[in-house]
């Protein structure tokens, strides 16, 4: 699975946007990836 997803990938993050809070409770990790989501990037 970890081979289909590289979440070490800003484009994969991205992609996957709020979806990744499914599998990420902690909520300082989604105040990050939040984060990360708001700024402008290209995929």
């Amino acid at each position: 699975m970890y081979s289909r997803l590289p979440f070490d990938r800003p484009q994969t993050i991205r992609s996957l946007g709020t979806r990744l809070f499914s599998r990420i409770k902690d909520d300082d990790a989604r105040s990050l990836i939040l984060s990360f989501l708001a700024e402008p990037g290209d995929l």
